[in-house]
């Protein structure tokens, strides 16, 4: 059934106002260019292998098992390679061959990694394992506005610093029917700290009277004693 809209958006194929409505295509295309598959690990020093422009695929010089980072490879592998000392080779590459004793390891370049219209400076990539490299994330900085040509542009990549995660602490209260203030130590090494306490019984949040009393240890104070047996969870976010 057809809608009819009374609106002055507009269908555009290449979307530069507010109010133009693209094609769900434009919109797969723009994510593809943007947000790339995990890969395994991450190649930060130089393969050495032979680059062919046709096929795109890069091929060791020797024969052996293929070892990045610390992981063997396997076929099928997303490989994030970084460190070519000829800057247009990097990219994203899938293991074809591991290599063994017999042939060298060969990596094709990933579908999603091929075409000059999907691959965007400022575009991510996680890592999924490695000794190193292990749960970074890799930004490809290829000045803004080059067009990229795979295989000839040369393609630059940089760590992304994560933020460090949130740290919690988490201590347990029981009541005896006559204590009001406890002590927690939280050894969290600030006083920027948020203090939740939960009834450990029915789970709901109680309103409490918190002290920083110093960047390690908290006090929490009831206004009334907790019963006897009545246990809280004092849960602290630093």
């Amino acid at each position: 059934m057809a809608i009819e809209m009374q609106t002055n958006m507009v269908l555009e194929a290449n979307p530069t106002e507010p109010k133009h409505v693209v094609h769900i295509e434009w919109v797969e295309n723009y994510f593809t260019s943007k947000i790339k598959k995990p890969v395994r690990v991450a190649s930060t020093g130089a393969l050495d292998a032979e680059y062919d422009d046709t096929e795109k695929t890069l091929t060791l010089k020797e024969d052996g098992k293929l070892e990045i980072d610390g992981v063997e490879m396997r076929e099928g592998d997303r490989v994030l390679v970084i460190g070519q000392d000829d800057g247009t080779e990097n990219g994203i590459y899938v293991v074809v061959d591991p290599g063994d004793d017999d042939k060298p390891a060969v990596l094709k370049r990933a579908d999603d990694f091929d075409i000059d219209d999907i691959i965007e400076s400022g575009l991510r990539i996680d890592i999924e394992e490695g000794d190193e490299f292990y749960d970074t994330t890799w930004k490809l900085t290829t000045p803004d506005g080059s067009d990229i040509v795979v295989g000839t542009t040369v393609l630059k990549f940089l760590q992304v610093v994560n933020i460090p995660p949130e740290t919690k602490s988490a201590d347990t209260i029981e009541g005896d029917g006559i204590k009001t203030t406890f002590k927690i130590t939280h050894n969290l090494g600030t006083l920027d700290v948020k203090v939740t306490v939960v009834n450990a019984t029915t789970g709901e949040t109680v309103w409490v009277d918190v002290l920083r009393e110093d960047e390690n240890f908290i006090t929490v104070s009831f206004a009334k004693a907790p019963a006897v047996g009545q246990n809280y969870r004092v849960i602290i976010h630093g």
